[in-house]
């Protein structure tokens, strides 16, 4: 079922290469290389041909037409800048005949008014080169959007060779622009005609057909395209597209697996993947391959919408809100994304942004069943009985109600957000009106009031569900959840021991009363609730181990020993209790024996990925890095295509210092999934190892090219700008990424530091608090938005920004750092807890941090207290003038008056310049 229409070409057209005329005889060469390129050019595989004639340069640079030829197979692949540059050096060395090949790299490069510039008419050319320029001037005419100027290119291209196909398949471009179909047939026929291979000629053929849902002659043409296009990249994707609008999903996959054998990882086939698994109903996995499909010209318009609706399908309603609105902004009519919009809304509270949706989609379609339950549930939120009871009325006409089928959907629904809730509670409630002995609609309707927060309600249902179901024991437990929901742990209690009698030894129950029994202090009482559930089924495996989990928190570990080996014997098969031993002995330093235990189990469980990456793990950790590498390329035997595992990899060599190792699994990994968030880190150590600029430089074009749009390269590039004394390109290197990679914090917080180098605080902290719109949540962007914000005087938005940063970030010893010297004055007692937590958080002894307890402990009149933490800033960091000034303030509060005399005479004997010289000096007369 197609769910929004989707124009298959546009950009994704230049995936189509043009590659009819690159195939041009040459001469026999005598070089072996020469030879086996045009063989592997003959057979389609271009990458090898390049690899071929780069060995024939290597030996002949000079080797014109080994030049040329290689040019031209990077023209094919995509790459124009790679093919401008060998077909310059191919001219220089006397190649002649590549003017019009040299304008089309210009074209891939988006160049094209530099073709119109660069490549003007030339009469002393001939005639089947100054056709196809004037072809390639068309094309570069029609991008720029001038139609007159690329319709009078082509009539010229025509004049002069009459059948010219780049020139014919120009017109029925151009005749597709004014919707003239039967036109541009006749022009593409006539293209083929003379060029039966040409690929680009039947891929529009095919896009005009199924513009047209002829499935009958789109199918054939986006064969022939397939067959003839090399590489056969583009057209396997567009016909894959076509397969999914026309819902043959299985044929579609069959590109897709071919897709993936020779370029897993791009991001264009990620995309077709989500698309079939989200019309297929598996949103979980669509929203997973939506998540890695961006950077793809031809995608960026439909992107955002199955981004959305993924993403609203498994619950991340404030993603999908923002990704549909996008695309409704951009798609006004779409009445999917206006339905499912107001879905994510009405998820995060927008009701009235819901409201205005639903109107216009009802104005629309009357019997849009969606809608008109969406509206009822907004009509009851505003208290309009009669309103929703008219949008059910026509509701229920529409759509009349299997009572099991109800049931599952509403249990279903109230596992979901506050909205899903209520209409879930209200189909089941209608359910059970219709069948009142359906027991899943009485447990989903308890189960929705819980959710919903109404204890009281859920309390009374549970309890007419125990009248009504005497011998089944749910009710019980679930009077027992509502109960301690209430604050009534004694009531729920006895719910659940009722229940434990209906139900004897119900893993669920004995839990819950195991949980209460914690709660009050009593640990017996938890262990034998544990052990009961044991009694009746010995074997249940989540009981052992939570059972193990408290055993271990009490420090008995023999007793939790035992029980994890009691539930490896019960589950010989699962790695989980076999970890849960392993992280036992981990955490007890005990990292020999988690080894010798993988190693144990390694004949079971050596098919399993996850088993190499635990042991891996364990062995860097026990610093044996090598024997890490060793485990982690046998889990990449398993799973090659794993991004993850060759930069688990990776990070292996680098812990070995292996650089030229960890090279080879960085690169395979960007190969297989260039944007893998993971790979961030490896990256930015990659370049950072470098030696020096020239080493630098290298490395970017390495990474970029496999992965151009990795944000790393763009630091490094404004980074390398910096270096040079360009601020200007820095921050235009910045400016155009975050066009491209909207949503990645390090780009505005790189961005800001070039205008505070610059001397633009203003325009810096106007970068971050956009960002910070734009991207919330990230609490390094709040931390130095707070510090702009409280330079510039506005203190109250600094500390609010650093507040949510400390909530966003707990465990960030910088961010309770700061907030503890922002509040010294106005919560004293707050700021000197947060300053103890920036001391212990920190992984190495931070004097900065030092100095601001101490400080804060002198003003709270603990000078002794104060005194030793600013010693120890000072042993850290003994050229810090202001910490030895404080230090010096600490002396005096603790009555050592003449040792802080000395302190502060040596300060200024030495440190001439510092900000606090004036008080320093004030403070040794007072000494006197």
């Amino acid at each position: 079922m197609r769910v929004i229409g989707t124009k298959v070409g546009g950009a994704l057209a230049a995936l189509v290469l043009w590659s009819a005329h690159l195939v041009i005889a040459v001469a026999d060469a005598p070089e072996d290389a020469s030879a086996a390129a045009q063989r592997h050019h003959d057979r389609g595989n271009l990458s090898a041909a390049v690899i071929e004639l780069k060995n024939a340069l290597r030996a002949d640079p000079n080797d014109a037409e080994a030049r040329y030829r290689l040019g031209a197979i990077q023209l094919q692949l995509g790459d124009g800048a790679a093919a401008h540059k060998e077909l310059l050096r191919a001219r220089e060395l006397g190649r002649e005949g590549l003017a019009p090949f040299l304008a089309r790299s210009l074209l891939l490069q988006d160049e094209h008014q530099r073709v119109l510039d660069e490549f003007p008419p030339d009469s002393t050319l001939p005639p089947s080169e100054q056709a196809l320029l004037y072809a390639v001037r068309g094309d570069a005419h029609m991008a720029l959007d001038d139609a007159d100027a690329a319709a009078a290119s082509y009539a010229i291209a025509l004049d002069i060779v009459s059948e010219q196909p780049d020139a014919l398949l120009g017109q029925a471009r151009l005749a597709m622009r004014n919707g003239e179909a039967d036109i541009a047939r006749t022009k593409l026929r006539a293209a083929l005609a003379v060029r039966p291979g040409f690929a680009a000629a039947w891929l529009q053929l095919a896009r005009i057909e199924a513009a047209a849902n002829d499935a009958a002659a789109a199918a054939p043409a986006f064969g022939k395209a397939i067959e003839y296009a090399q590489p056969d990249f583009g057209p396997r994707i567009q016909r894959a597209m076509f397969f999914i609008e026309q819902g043959d999903y299985d044929a579609a996959q069959e590109d897709i697996e071919m897709l993936r054998m020779r370029h897993e990882g791009h991001p264009a086939i990620a995309h077709l993947q989500g698309r079939v698994a989200f019309h297929t109903g598996r949103f979980d996995r669509a929203h997973e391959h939506f998540e890695r499909a961006g950077g793809v010209p031809a995608f960026q318009r439909e992107l955002p919408f199955y981004r959305g609706a993924s993403a609203l399908a498994t619950g991340q309603y404030e993603q999908a809100r923002d990704l549909l609105g996008r695309f409704l902004d951009a798609n006004p009519d779409s009445s999917s994304a206006a339905r499912l919009l107001a879905r994510a809304r009405l998820a995060t509270g927008d009701a009235a942004g819901a409201e205005e949706l639903l109107t216009r989609l009802l104005l629309e379609d009357p019997e849009n069943a969606d809608a008109l339950r969406l509206m009822a549930r907004i009509r009851e939120r505003q208290s309009d009985a009669d309103g929703a009871a008219a949008y059910r009325r026509r509701l229920a006409v529409l759509e009349p109600d299997d009572p099991m089928l109800a049931a599952d959907l509403g249990l279903s629904l109230v596992k979901g957000d506050d909205d899903a809730v209520v209409e879930g509670l209200e189909i089941l409630q209608t359910a059970l009106r219709q069948e009142p002995d359906n027991l899943m609609a009485d447990i989903g309707i308890v189960s929705a009031l819980l959710r919903k927060g109404q204890g009281e309600a859920a309390l009374s249902a549970a309890e007419s569900m125990a009248e009504k179901y005497p011998d089944n024991g749910a009710p019980w437990a679930l009077a027992g959840i509502a109960r301690g929901t209430l604050g009534d742990l004694d009531g729920a209690q006895r719910a659940f021991e009722q229940a434990l009698v209906l139900a004897p030894g119900e893993p669920s129950t004995a839990a819950n009363l195991a949980a209460i029994a914690l709660k009050q202090g009593r640990v017996d009482d938890a262990r034998g609730y544990y052990e009961q559930a044991l009694g009746q089924r010995p074997q249940h495996e989540q009981t052992l181990l939570k059972l193990a989990q408290l055993e271990a928190r009490l420090g008995n570990d023999q007793a939790a020993e035992t029980l994890l080996e009691q539930a490896i014997k019960a589950h010989p098969q699962r790695l989980a209790p076999q970890f849960a031993l392993v992280g036992f002995y981990r955490d007890r330093g005990r990292v020999e024996e988690a080894l010798l235990r993988l190693k144990r189990i390694q004949d079971a469980f050596s098919a399993d990925p996850l088993y190499w990456s635990v042991l891996a793990v364990l062995q860097l950790s026990s610093g044996a890095p090598q024997a890490a590498v060793a485990s982690l390329n046998r889990r990449i035997e398993l799973e090659p295509a794993e991004a993850a595992a060759h930069l688990q990899l990776a990070n292996a060599y680098a812990a070995a210092g292996d650089d030229a190792g960890f090279g080879v699994a960085l690169f395979k990994a960007l190969e297989l999934r260039p944007d893998h968030p993971a790979a961030s880190r490896l990256v930015e150590y990659f370049l950072g190892r470098a030696k020096d600029a020239e080493s630098r430089v290298a490395r970017m074009e390495r990474i970029r090219a496999l992965a151009p749009d990795r944000v790393e390269l763009i630091l490094a590039d404004a980074a390398e700008a910096l270096r040079q004394n360009r601020p200007a390109s820095a921050e235009a290197y910045l400016h155009k990424a975050a066009k491209r990679v909207p949503h990645d914090p390090r780009l505005p917080l790189e961005l800001a530091r070039v205008q505070l180098k610059t001397g633009r605080p203003a325009d810096a902290l106007a970068t971050l608090e956009a960002a910070a719109r734009d991207i919330p949540g990230n609490a390094r962007m709040l931390m130095v938005l707070a510090e702009l914000q409280l330079a510039s005087g506005r203190a109250a938005d600094g500390k609010a920004n650093l507040m949510k940063a400390a909530e966003l970030a707990p465990k960030n010893a910088q961010v309770r750092n700061n907030l503890a010297w922002l509040l010294r004055q106005d919560d004293p007692d707050q700021a000197l807890t947060l300053a103890r937590q920036a001391v212990e958080l920190s992984e190495r002894r931070e004097p900065s941090y030092l100095d601001t307890l101490g400080m804060i402990l002198l003003q709270s009149g603990d000078a002794q207290a104060a005194q030793a933490a600013l010693l120890g800033a000072v042993s850290i960091a003994p050229a810090n003038a202001t910490f030895q000034y404080h230090y010096a303030l600490a002396l005096e509060g603790a009555g050592s008056r003449d040792r802080a005399r000395r302190v502060l005479l040596q300060l200024l004997s030495q440190a001439h310049d510092f900000p606090e010289r004036t008080q320093a000096e004030a403070l040794v007369e007072r000494l006197r």
